[in-house]
């Protein structure tokens, strides 16, 4: 490891805590450590004491830098945030409807250095079609943007993008700048109009992430997308190392004079970062692959550590947070396991082959290395997938191992087909059909390989991270003494007997005896999971904060050694209740769905509803009258809406009762609603109330609870939301009689047992 490695990480290491840490307790850090590396100078060997230096040198600047950053950007946001005003923007991005709303991704003009970042989600009818460069007048009272805002990608601010704000109607553009300037950002925008054209609705949106990153209609399909998690190889449509690798690649295989190659590729590879967006991740390959080309012109030795130092440094420097795009700390992740692990794994390996026939030692020599980068990444990379998606992919080196080849050769026929067409359309959709092949092959293999019951387990089974830790334990005790590779592969076959064991054993040690409920979750939005003996049903499946409430739902029920519900009750139509049931289909089987009988304005949800549940094969009823539903040794009441005007008074409520314990569930309803129910439903008195429209102020009104009498209430609820739920009079009339109060958002999933 090079000296400037010492000083990188060090630096890196410092802005990721400086972010964490308010920035003046950072600032009194920076200078303790500047203090540490002074004492050092004279207690320490000399080459102890170099190391030493740089180690605490890079810690100062980096907390010193990631203060200094955070106080900056502070104070040039905190006068949009306090007011309405009226600012000018310029366009960065193309435009895209989100939600009912045209997002547009803007710099604002402050008149400062600091030109803050900020998403606009335009509300109106008739939008212009706001293009990159782009210069609009905006009138709206900015927020700071939340982590929980776009779920899918990195976080906003790791892309340079602090403030968010609601316009009503459509701004108005001012002037145009001059469209040089947005080169990369129009070729984006042809290239995706020229993948459109070649390879159709069904592989447009697949080929248009794998080449150029623009990932808004892939994401979408969330089938597809769930189904690419599962096998482990969501990596492969966030652009990132492994397409910079596969573009320099082709560059090489084009350009074969060495001097060429390189005055070809430099720009070339500057330009499909810009192309991509310069995500972190993306920008982190594309320096290291920059400095492999350069550094045997100077004459100096590549080595894979240092580069990744000075590639993240560059990045932090220009946008410390970046340390929170969980993109780059995955890419950062896998990059240092390959330099660290794969190339000693392929030595082993193939120090031990015995094959003469040069062919076949050829093919299994390519397979091996697949393997040991894949092992190489998984390394540092799993701890991070099990942190924030609290998820292992067990099909994932074999995934990968298969896929790889494909994808490489799928993107560099995707690459030249679209430059092709550019230039000759005909032989353009030519080789276009060839690589069409290849995507649909490809699409197959994923959603094939995401299907299998067990290509993914959740940590969130302690029994799974307990055998996550003996593993890496194992791995590490073989690193450390040095042991045979034999040895490694003898682990490998006990942590597999084990896991079998582990995932038999999981559906009998959950096995719910009596009525249990898990309030998961979600955010903002309501999911219920109902288990009787080795019956489920849930309840609602959404959020609106931007939580995975499918994903949630199927990794809980994964956890407990369930992949069925008997029975999906939805109380309404609203997204914050359904949006959640399209992935959950995606991750379990569900046999019928239960709805509310829709109103006019509900018909499109409920379509697509519809649609979902026939290519599903799900039986569904709407439930016009009190419906009866039993599911292991309990039973559901199913109370259907008594009218109303608005979505949340065309509220089912549901009852879950097993012996004495009853837990009931109101959806959304408004206190008149819970009045009518409480006047027309003869309701016993309950366990559990899980309070309605996550804990507002017409929620759990004094005749519901003067009627049912809960000991115990649980509200699901987002943190921090910006609708203040819940509110400070609900929670009063629940103190006020004594009620036992859990909140999701204090206390994450709520598990309750009847007894």
């Amino acid at each position: 490891m090079r000296r400037f490695a010492w000083f990188g990480f060090a630096l890196c290491a410092a802005v990721f805590a400086g972010l964490t840490l308010r920035w003046r307790l950072a600032v009194t850090a920076a200078l303790a450590c500047f203090c540490v590396a002074a004492c050092l100078l004279s207690l320490l060997l000399p080459r102890q004491r170099e190391r030493a230096i740089l180690l605490f040198l890079g810690l100062a600047c980096g907390l010193g830098w990631s203060s200094t950053a955070v106080a900056a950007m502070d104070a040039a946001t905190a006068s949009l945030t306090r007011e309405r005003v009226t600012v000018t923007a310029t366009v960065t991005e193309d435009a895209v409807y989100t939600g009912g709303a045209l997002r547009l991704t803007v710099r604002l003009n402050t008149g400062t250095l600091l030109r803050p970042g900020a998403r606009l989600y335009i509300y109106g009818d008739a939008l212009p079609a706001y293009a990159p460069g782009d210069v609009v007048e905006v009138s709206a009272q900015f927020r700071s943007t939340e982590p929980e805002e776009d779920f899918l990608t990195d976080s906003p601010a790791s892309r340079g993008v602090f403030l968010t704000a609601a316009v009503s109607g459509a701004p108005n553009v001012v002037k145009r700048l001059p469209g040089w300037q947005f080169f990369p950002q129009t070729l984006r925008r042809e290239a995706t109009a020229a993948i459109q054209t070649l390879y159709g609705k069904t592989l447009a949106p697949f080929l248009s992430a794998l080449l150029v990153g623009n990932r808004n209609e892939l994401s979408s399909d969330v089938t597809l997308y769930t189904a690419m998690r599962r096998a482990g190889v969501a990596h492969i449509v966030a652009v990132s190392g492994m397409h910079v690798t596969f573009f320099a690649s082709l560059l090489q295989m084009l350009f074969r004079r060495r001097r060429l190659c390189l005055a070809v590729s430099l720009p070339a590879i500057a330009l499909f970062m810009a192309v991509t967006g310069f995500t972190p991740s993306v920008v982190r390959a594309g320096i290291m692959q920059l400095l492999l080309l350069l550094l045997p012109e100077s004459g100096k030795c590549w080595d894979g550590v240092t580069a990744l130092a000075v590639a993240l440094t560059a990045i932090l420097l220009v946008n410390p947070w970046a340390a929170s795009s969980v993109g780059l700390q995955m890419s950062f992740a896998a990059a240092m396991g390959i330099c660290l692990f794969s190339g000693r794994l392929q030595k082993r390996a193939m120090e031990r082959l015995k094959v003469q026939n040069r062919v076949l030692r050829g093919v299994i020599r390519f397979f091996i290395a697949n393997l040991a980068i894949s092992l190489g990444a998984l390394v540092f990379t799993l701890p991070l997938s099990v942190l924030y998606y609290d998820t292992v992919s067990l099909i994932g080196p074999v995934a990968n191992l298969l896929l790889a080849p494909l994808i490489c050769l799928l993107f560099s026929l995707g690459i030249l087909s679209c430059a092709l067409y550019a230039v000759f359309s005909p032989l353009g959709a030519a080789l276009a059909a060839v690589a069409g092949v290849i995507g649909r092959l490809v699409l197959w293999l994923m959603r094939a390989m995401g299907s299998f019951r067990h290509s993914a387990v959740y940590t969130s089974n302690l029994l799974m991270a307990l055998w996550l830790v003996l593993l890496y334990g194992g791995a590490g005790l073989f690193g450390l003494l040095h042991l045979r590779l034999r040895v490694l592969l003898i682990l490998f076959a006990a942590a597999g007997v084990l896991l079998c064991l582990i995932l038999l054993l999981t559906p009998r040690l959950h096995r719910a005896e009596t009525l249990t409920a898990a309030v998961l979750d979600v955010g903002q939005g309501q999911c219920v999971v109902l288990r009787s003996d080795s019956a489920t049903v849930m309840v609602d499946c959404g959020s609106s904060s931007g939580a995975d409430a499918g994903g949630v739902a199927g990794r809980y029920l994964a956890s407990v050694g369930e992949d069925r519900v008997d029975a999906l009750v939805l109380t309404h139509y609203h997204a914050d209740h359904t949006n959640g049931v399209e992935e959950l289909l995606a991750m379990a089987e569900v046999t019928t769905l239960l709805v509310p009988v829709p109103a006019p304005e509900d018909t499109e949800r409920y379509d697509k509803l519809l649609a979902l549940a026939e290519s599903n094969s799900v039986s569904v009823y709407t439930v016009s009258r009190t419906s009866y539903v039993a599911f292991g040794s309990s039973e559901l009441v199913i109370y259907p809406p008594a009218g109303g005007l608005t979505e949340n008074e065309r509220c089912c409520s549901v009852l879950a009762r097993e012996g004495e314990y009853e837990l009931l569930m109101t959806g959304d309803m408004p206190d008149s609603e819970e009045k009518r129910l409480v006047e027309t439903a003869h309701l016993p008195d309950i366990e559990v109330l899980i309070v309605g429209h996550h804990g507002s102020r017409t929620s759990a009104c004094e005749e519901l609870l003067d009627a049912v009498t809960p000991e115990t209430a649980v509200i699901s609820v987002g943190r921090d939301n910006p609708y203040g739920h819940p509110s400070e009079k609900t929670l009063d009339r629940l103190e006020e009689r004594g009620i036992t109060i859990y909140r999701t958002d204090l206390s994450g999933s709520v598990i309750l047992r009847g007894t």
